[in-house]
């Protein structure tokens, strides 16, 4: 079974058990760290739905750059477009499910399009939760388009000054 994936990702078995055993100690570590809980999405999606909409916008603006910021920090990170991006779509996504993260790369920047079944609200969470974090952590002004169960925006490729915080 190694020898397959391997061979399907044109890497050796060795690279392969790396990546593998890296990712489970930095999953674990992650997820003890934060102590993490695990609820059902259809009682979070009950929850978020009783949620007025202008707490919603209040607390994601501002559990944006702060959550960002402590998984880089927890991961032993600086601040930087790529660690971002790590936090983006490995912690937040792939670790957590927050949703799941699809990047394309253009000659733009990078679409990032993150899909989720959790409804409207979960959007608008995400949609600011990601705009204030790009502005406050990477100076980046991002334009994010939201439906019901997804977020999609682009990176551009153009280099911007870091201004600390």
């Amino acid at each position: 079974m190694l020898e397959e994936e391997a061979a399907k990702e044109k890497i050796t078995v060795n690279s392969l058990v790396s990546r593998m055993l890296w990712n489970y100690q930095k999953r674990c570590q992650y997820c003890l760290h934060y102590n993490l809980m695990l609820v059902e999405p259809s009682i979070f999606k009950t929850i978020l739905d009783n949620v007025p909409e202008e707490a919603l916008l209040e607390f994601s603006s501002s559990l944006g750059p702060s959550v960002v910021r402590e998984n880089l920090a927890r991961l032993g990170m600086n601040v930087s477009r790529q660690s971002v991006e790590f936090v983006l779509i490995e912690a937040l996504g792939q670790w957590t499910k927050w949703y799941d993260a699809d990047v394309k790369e253009t000659s733009e920047g990078r679409i990032y399009y993150l899909h989720h079944m959790l409804g409207e609200k979960w959007s608008v969470f995400l949609k600011n939760f990601f705009q204030e974090a790009m502005s406050k952590l990477l100076n980046l002004e991002v334009q994010i388009a939201e439906t019901e169960n997804s977020i999609m925006f682009t990176m551009s490729n153009q280099a911007r000054p870091f201004k600390p915080l």
